[in-house]
């Protein structure tokens, strides 16, 4: 119960700082090495509805591979959290369900960043992100499992 109750807290907290991040824009930019990623402010554009064209062009290069590796694994990672405290709070958690809570969860960053014109509504965004939250799960059930072949699971 404990553990549920503080998977629980650690989600609410998590979501909170990723809407602040993600559709207020309260970090305006991100360093890492000598580059700078802008996140902060309205974007211009147009959105993307067509799967993939996003995630086509960081593959072949066309915005530098610095970028496109950080765009990529950071849509990726930036959910992982997501997947894996929702599998903590419902153990019994199935990929379906997971599925659905990385579809519901992306979507409405992305709706909303569209809304507001905070962001670009991008689909290749709510794909990488959904493919974050199954992974988390997919880390619950295999640190759950691991656990479980030698000792006590100290995961729910």
């Amino acid at each position: 119960m404990v553990r549920t109750s503080a998977a629980v807290l650690l989600l609410s907290g998590y979501l909170y700082l990723l809407f602040k991040v993600m559709v207020l824009k309260d970090i305006p930019v991100i360093r890492v090495g000598d580059m700078r990623f802008k996140i902060g402010g309205p974007d211009d554009g147009p959105p993307n509805w067509v799967p993939f064209k996003t995630i086509r062009n960081y593959l072949m290069g066309k915005f530098g591979w610095a970028k496109a590796g950080l765009n990529l694994v950071g849509n990726v990672a930036l959910l992982v959290p997501v997947g894996f405290l929702a599998s903590v709070i419902h153990p019994r958690m199935t990929w379906w369900q997971s599925l659905a809570i990385g579809l519901a969860v992306s979507f409405s960053i992305e709706a909303v960043q569209h809304v507001s014109r905070l962001g670009i509504f991008d689909i290749d965004d709510i794909l990488l992100n959904t493919l974050g939250v199954l992974l988390g799960h997919g880390i619950h059930l295999w640190l759950r499992r691991g656990w479980n072949a030698g000792t006590r699971s100290p995961l729910p």
